[in-house]
């Protein structure tokens, strides 16, 4: 076989120089061309196709050397040429290793047909292509990587805010119990202050006032004692429901379901006396005492007393001696039914703002010393009970005798009590120490130095509508009437700088009065020696 496709070769390539074709097999005589030779050789071709056309592509004789055997080895050969088709197409096939003539133009061994070693231009031009595309193979890397750190971070930031939100939503939702709570407790009669709730699906819920009342007078009998008032029937919105006391249930009558309930004094969150008693408080100087041992709240009163107002000027003054004042007791007041009134004159005073379409304004403090000492303390001195900004709620100072003391933790600051006072017929607080102890001494005025214990109160005052000083009142009994709305302003402010009709004609130290027993509540009792 490889020997027949290189004499087929050979004969391609004789046929191209025209030269004569020879068959060596045995020869057919010949005869002379008729004119019917034209058709018959029309059909012979196409009848005898591959077989017939081979006869005419043998160029040697090879004599005896030509064996029947070993033509049809080469013809069987051919066979196999022509049918891989090389012998149509020209090319060679890729598993025949036969060199190929030189003399072939589409040779492979033809110098116009091989391919050309590339310049160095040429190379140097792939090579820079080459680089081009690994440049921006890496740029896509590492935009890539840059894409996936963000979308990291992303992820993180999302996190973050996610359990950010659901704090908040979980805050929201306390608050949101709170302000249901306060609703609660500021929509019953405060006869006695505290306020009832039952629990449903985890919310607590506050009883209606006529059942408030019920479980109040309920509770009394049972936490004094009286027999069989651990239970109670009490009906509310037409329900009855039996209370038991000692568990903190009632059952519904008719359908025996359960549900918790719970009673909320409503008072500040550092109050120690039990709920019990707070209830049972009658005029017991001893039951609204608690003595305060803290020593955060000792400091911070201790440094009221001697950096406020003008404790560090001039050792000649009389406000220099409070730089030496000594804190001998503490005590908390914890008056159950004076808390209470406190809370209903907030609520009165938020009305009549309303009403009147009243805004207020946050006062100032400290204006008549060298820092922001009170400021500082506004929520040390809170009991635990954040002050009020829309009723410009303030921790202010109130200097007065051990035995008006009393008076005022029992019964709260009386306004009846002042005398013909520069600026009305109030109860005065001030910011600075120095000027509260004007107030302590009952033999002398003016920040004596008398060796007595000294009672300073301080206390929650809700200025509210303020007025701000700008003239002595002496005769007047009631704040200024309001120029902008109805009604009168809830407070004086007055500060440090010329007065008109003070008898030095200038004030001093900065004050604040109000003329409302109710608008202030004693928070503690300092007793102090300088």
């Amino acid at each position: 076989g490889h020997f027949a496709a290189q004499a087929c070769s050979i004969m391609d390539q004789a046929s191209k120089r025209g030269t004569s074709w020879y068959d060596p097999r045995p020869k057919q005589k010949r005869r002379r061309a008729t004119s019917n030779d034209s058709r018959d050789s029309r059909d012979s071709r196409d009848s005898r196709d591959s077989r017939d056309s081979r006869d005419s592509l043998n160029p040697w004789d090879f004599g005896d050397f030509w064996t029947d055997a070993s033509q049809q080895s080469a013809w069987d050969g051919w066979d196999s040429w022509t049918a891989s088709g090389w012998g149509s197409s020209g090319s060679k096939p890729e598993n025949d290793s036969t060199p190929s003539d030189p003399s072939d133009p589409s040779g492979p061994s033809n110098p116009s047909n091989q391919v050309k070693s590339p310049s160095q231009p040429e190379i140097s031009f792939q090579e820079a292509r080459i680089a081009a595309l690994e440049e921006k193979l890496r740029n896509a890397l590492r935009a890539v990587t840059s894409e996936r750190n963000q979308r990291q971070k992303a992820e993180k930031e999302r996190t973050k805010w996610k359990e950010l939100l659901t704090k908040v939503s979980q805050e929201n939702a306390k608050l949101r119990a709170d302000l249901q709570t306060q609703k609660g407790i500021s929509s019953i009669v405060l006869s006695h202050g505290a306020c009832w709730q039952y629990e449903i699906d985890g919310t607590w819920h506050a009883l209606p006032p006529e059942g408030n009342d019920k479980m109040h007078e309920a509770y009394l009998a049972y936490i004094r004692q009286k027999p069989g008032s651990r239970h109670a029937t009490i009906s509310s919105g037409g329900v009855a429901r039996i209370v038991d006391f000692e568990l903190m249930q009632q059952k519904h009558v008719s359908t025996h379901r359960v549900r918790g309930i719970r009673i909320l004094p409503g008072v500040p969150s550092q109050w120690v006396t039990k709920t019990e008693a707070l209830l049972q408080q009658g005029n017991d100087l001893q039951a609204f005492y608690v003595e305060v041992n803290d020593p955060h709240i000792h400091a911070a009163i201790e440094k009221v007393l001697q950096t406020t107002g003008h404790a560090k000027a001039d050792v000649a003054t009389a406000c220099s001696l409070m730089s030496t004042a000594r804190i001998q007791s503490v005590h908390r007041i914890e008056n159950f039914r004076l808390w209470h009134r406190y809370q209903a004159r907030l609520a009165a005073m938020r009305q009549d703002h309303a009403i009147n379409d009243v805004s207020v304004r946050s006062a100032a403090i400290d204006l008549d010393g060298n820092g922001q000492v009170m400021t500082n303390s506004q929520a040390i001195f809170d009991c635990g009970e954040a002050l009020a900004a829309d009723l410009d709620e303030k921790i202010l100072l109130h200097g007065t005798s051990w035995g008006n003391a009393d008076s005022i933790v029992q019964d709260g600051f009386d306004n009846r009590t002042s005398q013909r006072a520069m600026y009305g017929g109030g109860v005065y607080f001030a910011c600075a120490a120095c000027k509260s102890h004007q107030y302590t001494c009952q033999v002398h005025h003016n920040g004596c130095s008398c060796k007595v214990e000294r009672t300073l109160i301080i206390a929650r005052v809700a200025l509210g509508d303020a007025s701000l000083a700008t003239e002595t009142r002496y005769e007047e009994r009631r704040p200024p009437v309001r120029t902008n709305a109805a009604g009168t302003h809830d407070s004086i402010v007055v500060h440090p700088g010329m007065i008109k009709g003070h008898h030095r004609h200038r004030q001093i130290h900065q004050e604040y009065v109000i003329f409302d027993r109710e608008q202030a509540y004693p928070c503690y009792v300092v007793q102090y020696t300088v």
